[in-house]
Protein backbone atom coordinates (compact mmCIF):
# COMPACT_ATOMS: atom_id res chain seq x y z
CA UNK A 1 0.00 0.00 0.00
CA UNK A 2 1.39 3.38 -1.01
CA UNK A 3 0.03 5.17 2.04
CA UNK A 4 1.83 2.70 4.30
CA UNK A 5 5.18 3.49 2.67
CA UNK A 6 4.47 7.19 3.16
CA UNK A 7 3.67 6.80 6.86
CA UNK A 8 6.73 4.64 7.47
CA UNK A 9 8.96 7.29 5.90
CA UNK A 10 7.42 10.08 7.96
CA UNK A 11 7.78 8.20 11.25
CA UNK A 12 11.35 7.16 10.42
CA UNK A 13 12.31 10.76 9.61
CA UNK A 14 10.69 12.38 12.64
CA UNK A 15 11.31 9.88 15.43
CA UNK A 16 13.91 10.89 17.99
CA UNK A 17 15.33 7.38 18.10
CA UNK A 18 15.62 4.40 15.74
CA UNK A 19 12.37 2.68 14.77
CA UNK A 20 13.62 -0.48 16.49
CA UNK A 21 13.56 1.39 19.81
CA UNK A 22 10.08 2.88 19.43
CA UNK A 23 6.89 2.02 21.27
CA UNK A 24 4.12 2.56 18.73
CA UNK A 25 0.34 2.58 19.19
CA UNK A 26 -1.75 1.82 16.11
CA UNK A 27 -5.32 3.01 16.66
CA UNK A 28 -8.09 1.25 14.73
CA UNK A 29 -5.45 -1.14 13.48
CA UNK A 30 -7.81 -3.17 11.25
CA UNK A 31 -5.92 -6.23 10.02
CA UNK A 32 -2.59 -4.96 11.34
CA UNK A 33 -0.75 -4.00 8.16
CA UNK A 34 0.77 -0.82 9.61
CA UNK A 35 1.46 -2.57 12.91
CA UNK A 36 3.39 -5.39 11.25
CA UNK A 37 5.32 -2.99 9.04
CA UNK A 38 6.80 -1.30 12.10
CA UNK A 39 7.15 -4.54 14.04
CA UNK A 40 9.23 -5.90 11.15
CA UNK A 41 11.71 -3.08 11.86
CA UNK A 42 11.88 -4.04 15.53
CA UNK A 43 9.40 -1.60 17.05
CA UNK A 44 7.23 -2.65 19.99
CA UNK A 45 3.72 -2.23 18.61
CA UNK A 46 0.27 -2.34 20.15
CA UNK A 47 -2.85 -2.25 18.00
CA UNK A 48 -6.28 -1.27 19.29
CA UNK A 49 -9.13 -2.50 17.11
CA UNK A 50 -12.87 -2.51 17.68
CA UNK A 51 -13.81 -5.52 15.56
CA UNK A 52 -12.89 -9.05 16.62
CA UNK A 53 -12.97 -10.28 13.02
CA UNK A 54 -10.15 -7.86 12.18
CA UNK A 55 -8.14 -8.95 15.20
CA UNK A 56 -8.53 -12.59 14.19
CA UNK A 57 -7.19 -11.77 10.71
CA UNK A 58 -4.35 -9.72 12.20
CA UNK A 59 -3.28 -12.47 14.57
CA UNK A 60 -3.33 -15.01 11.74
CA UNK A 61 -1.17 -12.69 9.64
CA UNK A 62 1.21 -12.21 12.55
CA UNK A 63 1.71 -15.97 12.83
CA UNK A 64 2.34 -16.19 9.10
CA UNK A 65 4.89 -13.35 9.20
CA UNK A 66 6.41 -14.52 12.51
CA UNK A 67 5.93 -11.04 13.94
CA UNK A 68 4.71 -10.23 17.44
CA UNK A 69 2.17 -7.42 17.82
CA UNK A 70 -0.14 -7.03 20.79
CA UNK A 71 -3.72 -6.55 19.59
CA UNK A 72 -6.40 -5.33 21.98
CA UNK A 73 -10.10 -5.32 21.22
CA UNK A 74 -11.41 -2.01 22.45
CA UNK A 75 -13.14 1.17 21.30
CA UNK A 76 -10.55 3.88 20.58
CA UNK A 77 -12.79 6.27 22.52
CA UNK A 78 -11.77 4.33 25.65
CA UNK A 79 -8.10 5.20 25.14
CA UNK A 80 -6.30 6.21 28.34
CA UNK A 81 -2.89 6.09 29.99
CA UNK A 82 -4.28 4.02 32.85
CA UNK A 83 -5.69 1.40 30.52
CA UNK A 84 -3.16 1.30 27.69
CA UNK A 85 0.05 3.00 28.85
CA UNK A 86 2.22 5.48 26.95
CA UNK A 87 3.90 5.35 23.55
CA UNK A 88 6.53 7.26 21.62
CA UNK A 89 4.40 7.47 18.48
CA UNK A 90 0.65 7.20 18.02
CA UNK A 91 -0.79 6.31 14.61
CA UNK A 92 -4.28 7.65 14.04
CA UNK A 93 -4.79 6.50 10.47
CA UNK A 94 -8.27 6.49 8.99
CA UNK A 95 -10.22 6.61 12.26
CA UNK A 96 -10.78 10.27 13.14
CA UNK A 97 -13.28 10.73 10.31
CA UNK A 98 -15.37 7.86 11.71
CA UNK A 99 -16.06 9.69 14.99
CA UNK A 100 -19.04 11.90 15.72
CA UNK A 101 -18.46 15.54 16.58
CA UNK A 102 -18.79 15.18 20.35
CA UNK A 103 -16.13 12.44 20.45
CA UNK A 104 -13.38 14.22 18.52
CA UNK A 105 -12.02 16.53 21.24
CA UNK A 106 -12.01 13.90 24.04
CA UNK A 107 -10.38 11.41 21.67
CA UNK A 108 -7.61 13.81 20.61
CA UNK A 109 -6.94 14.71 24.25
CA UNK A 110 -6.54 11.00 25.01
CA UNK A 111 -4.17 10.65 22.05
CA UNK A 112 -2.12 13.50 23.47
CA UNK A 113 -2.03 11.92 26.93
CA UNK A 114 -0.69 8.56 25.75
CA UNK A 115 1.70 10.16 23.22
CA UNK A 116 5.28 10.84 24.23
CA UNK A 117 6.65 12.35 21.03
CA UNK A 118 4.23 12.80 18.13
CA UNK A 119 1.03 11.49 16.56
CA UNK A 120 0.41 10.93 12.86
CA UNK A 121 -3.16 11.66 11.80
CA UNK A 122 -4.34 10.61 8.36
CA UNK A 123 -7.95 11.64 7.83
CA UNK A 124 -10.62 13.09 5.60
CA UNK A 125 -11.48 16.76 6.15
CA UNK A 126 -14.31 19.01 5.06
CA UNK A 127 -13.34 21.31 2.21
CA UNK A 128 -15.85 23.95 3.32
CA UNK A 129 -17.24 24.88 6.76
CA UNK A 130 -20.79 23.63 6.16
CA UNK A 131 -21.71 23.01 9.82
CA UNK A 132 -20.52 24.14 13.23
CA UNK A 133 -20.00 22.04 16.32
CA UNK A 134 -18.95 24.28 19.17
CA UNK A 135 -15.85 26.14 18.02
CA UNK A 136 -15.12 23.77 15.12
CA UNK A 137 -16.39 23.77 11.53
CA UNK A 138 -16.87 20.89 9.12
CA UNK A 139 -19.59 18.69 7.75
CA UNK A 140 -21.43 15.52 8.73
CA UNK A 141 -20.89 12.27 6.87
CA UNK A 142 -23.52 9.51 6.93
CA UNK A 143 -22.01 6.23 8.11
CA UNK A 144 -25.24 4.18 8.03
CA UNK A 145 -28.62 5.01 6.51
CA UNK A 146 -30.29 2.90 9.21
CA UNK A 147 -29.14 1.49 12.52
CA UNK A 148 -27.03 -1.59 11.78
CA UNK A 149 -27.41 -4.88 13.59
CA UNK A 150 -24.40 -6.11 15.62
CA UNK A 151 -23.58 -8.52 12.77
CA UNK A 152 -23.81 -5.78 10.15
CA UNK A 153 -21.64 -3.46 12.22
CA UNK A 154 -19.02 -6.15 12.75
CA UNK A 155 -18.83 -6.81 9.01
CA UNK A 156 -18.68 -3.11 8.05
CA UNK A 157 -14.91 -2.75 8.42
CA UNK A 158 -14.81 0.65 6.73
CA UNK A 159 -17.53 2.28 8.84
CA UNK A 160 -17.96 3.62 12.34
CA UNK A 161 -18.78 1.69 15.49
CA UNK A 162 -21.64 2.95 17.62
CA UNK A 163 -22.50 6.14 15.72
CA UNK A 164 -24.71 6.68 12.69
CA UNK A 165 -22.82 9.70 11.38
CA UNK A 166 -19.36 11.20 11.69
CA UNK A 167 -18.00 14.73 11.70
CA UNK A 168 -15.20 15.76 9.36
CA UNK A 169 -13.56 18.99 10.54
CA UNK A 170 -12.06 21.45 8.09
CA UNK A 171 -8.26 21.67 7.90
CA UNK A 172 -8.16 24.75 10.19
CA UNK A 173 -10.55 23.13 12.67
CA UNK A 174 -8.51 19.92 12.69
CA UNK A 175 -5.37 21.90 13.52
CA UNK A 176 -7.20 23.90 16.20
CA UNK A 177 -8.61 20.73 17.75
CA UNK A 178 -5.11 19.24 17.95
CA UNK A 179 -3.78 22.43 19.53
CA UNK A 180 -6.68 22.43 22.02
CA UNK A 181 -5.84 18.81 22.83
CA UNK A 182 -2.38 19.93 23.99
CA UNK A 183 -0.12 19.41 21.00
CA UNK A 184 2.45 22.18 20.67
CA UNK A 185 2.78 22.27 16.87
CA UNK A 186 1.12 20.68 13.88
CA UNK A 187 2.53 20.22 10.40
CA UNK A 188 1.03 18.79 7.21
CA UNK A 189 2.85 16.14 5.18
CA UNK A 190 3.24 16.99 1.51
CA UNK A 191 6.08 14.62 0.67
CA UNK A 192 6.38 11.71 0.11
CA UNK A 193 3.71 12.71 -2.38
CA UNK A 194 0.55 10.69 -2.83
CA UNK A 195 -0.98 11.84 -6.06
CA UNK A 196 -3.91 9.44 -5.89
CA UNK A 197 -5.03 10.76 -2.51
CA UNK A 198 -8.41 12.55 -2.56
CA UNK A 199 -8.38 16.32 -2.23
CA UNK A 200 -10.31 16.04 1.03
CA UNK A 201 -7.76 13.82 2.76
CA UNK A 202 -4.71 15.03 4.67
CA UNK A 203 -1.84 13.64 6.70
CA UNK A 204 -0.67 15.79 9.59
CA UNK A 205 1.85 15.28 12.37
CA UNK A 206 1.05 16.67 15.80
CA UNK A 207 4.04 17.13 18.11
CA UNK A 208 3.83 16.87 21.87
CA UNK A 209 6.30 19.48 23.05
CA UNK A 210 6.43 22.34 25.52
CA UNK A 211 4.90 25.66 24.56
CA UNK A 212 8.08 27.70 24.31
CA UNK A 213 7.98 31.39 25.10
CA UNK A 214 10.51 33.55 23.20
CA UNK A 215 13.30 34.83 25.43
CA UNK A 216 14.29 37.89 23.39
CA UNK A 217 12.23 40.84 24.61
CA UNK A 218 11.13 42.06 21.19
CA UNK A 219 9.86 38.62 20.09
CA UNK A 220 6.10 38.35 19.73
CA UNK A 221 4.72 35.33 21.58
CA UNK A 222 1.06 36.14 20.93
CA UNK A 223 1.10 33.74 17.97
CA UNK A 224 1.23 30.81 20.41
CA UNK A 225 -2.36 31.48 21.46
CA UNK A 226 -3.88 32.18 18.07
CA UNK A 227 -6.32 29.82 16.41
CA UNK A 228 -6.21 29.06 12.69
CA UNK A 229 -9.02 30.97 10.92
CA UNK A 230 -11.27 29.33 8.36
CA UNK A 231 -10.52 32.16 5.93
CA UNK A 232 -7.04 33.75 5.86
CA UNK A 233 -7.40 37.27 7.32
CA UNK A 234 -4.60 38.69 5.17
CA UNK A 235 -5.01 38.73 1.39
CA UNK A 236 -2.45 36.94 -0.74
CA UNK A 237 0.52 39.03 -1.87
CA UNK A 238 -0.48 38.65 -5.52
CA UNK A 239 -3.99 39.85 -4.75
CA UNK A 240 -2.68 42.83 -2.79
CA UNK A 241 -0.22 43.67 -5.58
CA UNK A 242 -3.03 43.60 -8.14
CA UNK A 243 -5.18 45.77 -5.90
CA UNK A 244 -2.36 48.28 -5.42
CA UNK A 245 -1.74 48.40 -9.18
CA UNK A 246 -5.40 49.06 -9.84
CA UNK A 247 -5.38 51.84 -7.25
CA UNK A 248 -2.31 53.45 -8.84
CA UNK A 249 -3.81 53.25 -12.32
CA UNK A 250 -7.07 54.71 -11.04
CA UNK A 251 -5.30 57.64 -9.40
CA UNK A 252 -3.22 58.18 -12.55
CA UNK A 253 -6.34 58.19 -14.72
CA UNK A 254 -8.04 60.73 -12.44
CA UNK A 255 -4.92 62.92 -12.51
CA UNK A 256 -4.78 62.88 -16.33
CA UNK A 257 -8.50 63.58 -16.56
CA UNK A 258 -8.26 66.60 -14.24
CA UNK A 259 -5.52 68.20 -16.39
CA UNK A 260 -7.56 68.11 -19.59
Amino acid sequence: MRRRARIVQVVSDLAKKPVADLRILDLASLEGHYSFEFAASGAQVTGIEGRQSNIDKAEALGEKLHLAVKFIRDDVRNLSVEKHGTFDVVLCLGILYHLDAADISPFLKSVNEVCGDFAVIDTHVALKPHKRFGKYSGWYFTEYVRKPSPVEQESSSWASIGNMRSFWPTRPSLVNALADAGFSSVTEVHYPAMNDMPADRVTVVAFKGQRRQPVVEFSDSSILGEAVPETPPVAATQERSTSQLRSILSRLARSISSKR
